[in-house]
């Protein structure tokens, strides 16, 4: 029986929407105050930092679909790790193409006050691919 009303899945459910709906006010209720990020390419952030970067992200994301995942939970600690693909629509010099990639995450959440929040995340590029481009 899991002890807490909301699962890590679902959380990391609402992050993944919040992405997509470029909702940087529910990002930031998610992500703790001193959590830590590694994306892809090996960025380390803050959360101001992060936030940033999701802004910057949401205006590319086309989609963000969940394809596997795996939850662990010990207490008020949960990792999630997940497969995702997600589609990009990325401009370069007046012309617009559609990168797809597959993405690995391990995101690790922490209960505090009674609501689940970010403390870390990793990504890793497992597949990346380009499609058509536009003028």
């Amino acid at each position: 029986m899991n002890p807490h009303p909301i699962s890590p899945l679902a959380i990391e459910d609402r992050f993944r929407r919040a992405l997509l709906s470029s909702s940087l006010k529910t990002l930031a209720a998610l992500v703790d105050d001193d959590a830590i990020v590694v994306d892809a390419s090996g960025c380390v952030y803050d959360k101001r930092a992060i936030l940033s970067h999701f802004a910057l992200l949401a205006e590319q994301l086309a989609s963000l679909d969940l394809l596997d995942w795996h939850v662990q939970t010990w207490g008020d600690t949960a990792v999630v790790v997940s497969r995702v693909r997600r589609l990009m629509i990325v401009r370069e010099i007046g012309k617009r193409h559609a990168v797809s990639e597959v993405v690995r995450y391990t995101r690790v959440w922490r209960m505090v006050s009674g609501a689940w929040r970010l403390a870390a995340s990793h990504a890793t590029l497992v597949h990346t691919g380009d499609s058509s481009s536009s003028e």
